[in-house]
């Protein structure tokens, strides 16, 4: 979990050296973050969602964060979403190496454009 938010905060980095006001990051990243969590099996079950929804949930990263914190958190190797808790994290840990060699590169270009 917390190797996520560190990873997800680099995208807000990248947003904070882009634009020029405090109220612009909170804007940008509230509509980056509502998708991610509304989006996904955070408060209802996947399999409850409407079938276009579910396509979305599946491969959204907060879903798999989700649902590994569920299984270490329940000691379930078999998860509710018919995955196995080693999948999940590995998705978890690739959607991690994502965010970051995206927006780090890019967070730290657009810092010493800055400077």
């Amino acid at each position: 979990m917390v190797v996520f938010a560190v990873s997800l905060c680099w995208v807000s980095v990248f947003i904070g050296t882009m634009v020029r006001s405090s109220g612009a990051v909170q804007g940008i990243s509230f509509l980056i973050t509502f998708p991610l969590t509304f989006g996904s099996s955070t408060f209802v079950p996947a399999n409850t969602l409407p079938t276009w929804l579910q396509g979305w949930v599946s491969v959204n990263p907060v879903t798999h964060v989700i649902e590994s914190m569920r299984g270490l958190l329940n000691g379930d190797a078999a998860l509710a979403s018919g995955e196995t808790l080693g999948l999940e994290l590995l998705w978890v840990l690739i959607s991690c190496v994502v965010l970051w060699a995206v927006f780090f590169p890019l967070a730290t270009w657009a810092y010493r454009r800055k400077i």
